[in-house]
């Protein structure tokens, strides 16, 4: 409940890496004591191999999923696998070099077992200084170079779980499981409810700050303004586990154990039984959510709930959680060895031990069923953001979110293709991230001229970009408030289509994300004392605009260049203007630093395979939601 939707400063994860790593200690370091090493390393040791089998297993079953069916899973399949060749996935699964998403989790999980067993020992012979210090220096290696800090090595898919900043938080509740006697002899001299009083109000400082965030109003408070926009992203990051996402964790952890300890009684009667049991079947009941998500993506009944409301969206949250709970339930009567009286039926068993139990599961599986036959919601082959909301006519599509998501108004999401395609072709993998992101959507289609003809592109812009940038604003004059600056993204030729618009209308674009070819257009009015017309520069941009280029506009303007290696030789490299002769990656930074010296923040990153488009969409993408104007 306190992870807001995966958006908050702190999520479900922390948690559950934490307190893995303090049943760790508790666990086996007691066997470690009672038993020796040998006993509590074997022990460890089968459980990283149990892991392993999930992790491989579900991996290669989501795979598949994706691959033969087309069903809707819990990640836009515009994402794609991440790799190509059939053989090197099932290998590279095999060995942890590749996950799917949902599995990264128990991929960090398997590795840390596996390295568990010597801190155990270190720890045994009393080494906690060298156990901390290792775990600080690794997690601060990563903060420096991520890439090289990039232990035991870089695995596909695995983009927000990197074992070197996440080991930190697994290795400190191991010594806390480890010397939970001493350190609760310590923290219990102070009364629990002081700790309840003192993280309360440290939670609900970081609630109020991320709705301040939410709706851009962090920047008008004293001293932590400097946190609005993109910064506020980069101290709370959830993939390097920055110093303010340690903190935020700490205050989030203090909150929650304080209240459990100091209303655990009640806590107890009314949800013990559902908690206990869940959490002592963690990785069933982890793997039977994953296969449950996609039951609900699916099912149209259940599909609709997700999107209907809060309300209806928390409704299934609990109709989810509920059926996991009878699955766990049924599974354990179900396996050999179990002792359960055979003469009374299980249901009635449940029901006689615990009522309240029953009642709720019973309800919880009866609202499912009948709800689904009361809406007649057949499963289909691929949940979508329903095309009817987005409308395509005449080459252009146009997606608006459903009302009543938000007070604040959606950013609108231009979406530029290349050739060879249509807008709303090109858009079409989109749409479910502009849901997600509560976005809205445009996607002209443009009608390419001969690139290598700079007369045929100077029509081109002059007669394009003033038609886009009409379009974007009949989206608000229909009755459509959305944000007053865009973000824009842009592949192919629509990559420079793209930058030019963001650069022609500076004061309407917050940020420009570009997968494809190298700039060849130089963001300045001059070159050397000569003039650089529109496309080669912008010397004569008043002419196109009414008005010089607009340094001041530009500087609150983000650019992310990302460019797939080869992609030259598709779309006909730079045949005219001053960068013609220069290199993709030299191209992209004399861009990036002439718009540097005006304050623009930049950004190149370049990726070569067969994938690469793939995978820079997905950080282009990554881009524009950490830009978007709403988090500013």
């Amino acid at each position: 409940p306190f992870t807001g939707a995966n958006r908050f400063v702190v999520s479900a994860a922390e948690g559950f890496v934490f307190l893995a790593g303090l049943v760790v200690g508790m666990v086996y370091g007691g066997r470690m004591r009672r038993e020796g090493w040998r006993v509590a390393c074997e022990g460890l040791l089968h459980r990283a191999a149990v892991l392993y089998a999930v992790t491989t297993g579900l991996t290669l079953l989501f795979v598949v999923l994706f691959q033969y069916t087309d069903l809707r899973l819990w990640l836009d399949r515009a994402y794609g696998l991440g790799l190509n060749d059939p053989v090197e996935l099932v290998v590279s699964t095999l060995t942890l070099h590749y996950t799917y998403h949902g599995t990264d989790i128990l991929w960090l999980y398997t590795i840390l077992l596996a390295v568990a067993p010597f801190v155990l020992v270190l720890l045994r012979y009393g080494q906690i200084v060298a156990v901390l210090g290792a775990s600080w220096v690794l997690w601060y290696a990563y903060q420096q170079a991520p890439q090289a800090a990039a232990i035991p090595w870089a695995a596909t898919n695995v983009n927000y779980f990197p074992v070197a900043p996440w080991q930190l938080l697994f290795v400190h509740g191991i010594v806390l499981g480890f010397h939970r006697q001493a350190i609760g002899r310590v923290l219990g001299r102070i009364p629990a409810p002081f700790y309840l009083v003192v993280f309360g109000l440290g939670m609900a400082f970081l609630v109020l700050m991320h709705r301040a965030h939410d709706t851009g109003r962090l920047a008008g408070w004293p001293i932590l303004g400097w946190l609005a926009g993109e910064e506020y992203l980069v101290v709370f990051d959830k993939t390097s586990v920055p110093p303010g996402r340690i903190l935020a964790f700490v205050v989030l952890a203090g909150f929650s154990y304080s209240l459990v300890t100091v209303f655990w009684v009640p806590i107890r009667a009314a949800l013990g039984w559902l908690l206990l049991k869940l959490g002592t079947n963690s990785l069933r009941a982890y793997c039977l959510h994953l296969v449950l998500i996609v039951l609900v993506y699916n099912v149209d009944s259940l599909a609709r709930m997700y999107d209907r409301s809060r309300w209806a969206n928390t409704v299934l949250q609990g109709l989810t959680v509920g059926l996991t709970f009878a699955i766990i339930i049924g599974w354990e009567r179900l396996e050999p060895g179990l002792a359960w009286r055979p003469s009374l039926p299980l249901s009635l068993a449940l029901a006689r031990r615990h009522p309240l139990l029953f009642s709720s599961v019973s309800a919880a599986l009866l609202l499912v069923t009948v709800g689904g036959a009361f809406f007649a919601g057949s499963v289909r082959a691929s949940r979508q953001t329903d095309l009817a909301s987005a409308t395509t006519e005449a080459g252009v599509l146009r997606y608006i979110p459903p009302d009543g998501r938000s007070q604040v108004p959606p950013t609108l999401l231009l979406a530029l293709h290349g050739e060879g395609e249509s807008g709303p072709e090109f858009a079409a993998p989109l749409i479910d991230v502009a849901r997600n992101n509560g976005w809205a959507l445009l996607a002209p289609t443009i009608s390419w001229g001969d690139r290598s003809d700079i007369e045929s592109i100077s029509s081109l812009v002059a007669e394009t970009l003033p038609a886009i940038q009409g379009l974007v604003d009949a989206i608000g004059d229909a009755g459509n408030p959305v944000q007053s600056r865009i973000v824009v993204f842009g592949g192919s030729r629509g990559a420079h289509t793209a930058r030019l618009f963001a650069l022609f209308y500076p004061d309407a674009v917050a940020a420009v994300a570009t997968v494809g070819p190298a700039p060849c257009l130089l963001p300045t009015e001059e070159l050397g004392g000569d003039p650089l017309p529109v496309p080669v520069g912008l010397g004569d941009l008043d002419q196109y605009v009414g008005e010089p280029f607009n340094r001041e506009a530009i500087a609150q303007t983000a650019f992310w260049i990302g460019i797939p290696l080869g992609a030259e030789v598709r779309d006909g490299g730079c045949p005219w203007g001053a960068l013609g002769d220069h290199q993709p990656e030299e191209r992209a930074q004399i861009f990036s630093d002439l718009l540097a010296a005006h304050g623009v923040r930049t950004r190149i990153v370049t990726a070569s395979g067969p994938d690469a488009p793939e995978r820079l969409r997905g950080e282009a993408l990554h881009f524009l939601r950490a830009s978007d104007p709403r988090n500013r």
